[in-house]
């Protein structure tokens, strides 16, 4: 039998103290130094309960609006625009507008930016990895008012993001996507010459797009089951999610271990990791605690 991994990234909910100093705050009813220490706070609470359940973890980030908005901040050239909804929630994001080839402006790493909760937005503690957008869904977010194109653009944002990991510390990244490709994998880890770990979190059926990954592998990549030799293919070690993040229906653990070691067993692997379908943002924090749970359930050594 081989090893099952548990993975939990992303945006997780705010608690209802939260919410309500966060809602004071906008309101100036809050100091930032105040408010600042209640997300530590509660940063740590979550991070307590993220360590008991998966082996790979990311910072909970409950002062991001959403996943584009800190980067639109740190990097010159981008900035935030209009509110949009992402993709079927109930949530908005702030939509990135492209004035030019991004570049990383390190001054802006540690400080309080417009249209973001008090910094800092990007925390790295040990063993665990920094969350990022995907290039590929950062573009595809974004209004391109300049015109440079994807590609140019895809190498920009990749240098900056190994720049913000040196900075932070970070030696493992995990790379989020918000859409479906429409083609094959981009090749993100060899903009990064092996420096860091680089996981991809992907979106919908790749292998719908006809393609084969010829580039560099990551470190691993999450696919749905169906698409589970290709990302056997592009990862060292592959993924599916097994408790879904758009529902409030309670998956058993047991199911989801009994899914993920028959896919094990099918394709003779010797790990496996399963995770979430998206950010547990969406959900109730009574909810996402549970899934949580759920997760580190399912992937217990027994």
């Amino acid at each position: 039998m081989g090893k099952l991994r548990t993975m939990i990234y992303g945006i997780y909910p705010r608690s209802d103290s939260l919410r309500v100093a966060i809602s004071r705050w906008e309101r100036g009813k809050e100091t930032t130094e105040n408010l600042r220490n209640a997300i530590s706070v509660e940063r740590s609470e979550i991070l307590e309960r993220f360590r008991k359940s998966a082996e790979i973890y990311t910072d909970p980030c409950v002062n991001w609006h959403d996943i584009f908005r800190p980067i639109a901040g740190v990097l010159d050239g981008i900035s935030p625009g209009r509110l949009e909804r992402y993709t079927e929630t109930n949530t908005f994001f702030r939509k990135p507008v492209i004035e030019k080839l991004p570049e990383y402006d390190g001054k802006r790493l540690k400080q309080d930016l417009p249209e973001n909760l008090p910094a800092p937005y990007f925390r790295i503690e040990p063993g665990s990895s920094l969350l990022l957008p995907a290039p590929y869904s950062l573009y595809r977010a974004s209004e391109d008012t300049s015109g440079v194109g994807e590609g140019r653009f895809a190498g920009a944002v990749m240098d900056a993001y190994a720049e913000i990991a040196e900075e932070t510390g970070a030696r493992k990244i995990i790379l989020r996507e918000v859409f479906p490709y429409v083609s094959g994998l981009p090749d993100y880890a060899a903009y990064l010459n092996g420096r860091f770990e680089v996981s991809l979190v992907t979106k919908g059926r790749v292998g719908k797009t006809g393609a084969s990954h010829s580039g560099n592998r990551f470190e691993s990549v999450i696919m749905q089951d169906q698409d589970i030799g290709f990302a056997e293919e592009a990862g060292k070690v592959p993924g599916i999610p097994v408790i879904d993040a758009s529902n409030t229906l309670l998956e058993s653990s047991a199911d989801a271990r009994i899914r993920a070691e028959g896919i094990m067993n099918e394709r003779g692997l010797k790990e496996l990791i399963i995770t979430t379908s998206d950010h547990l943002d969406f959900l109730p924090r009574v909810i996402a605690d549970r899934k949580l749970a759920i997760l580190g359930e399912a992937g217990a050594v027994l």
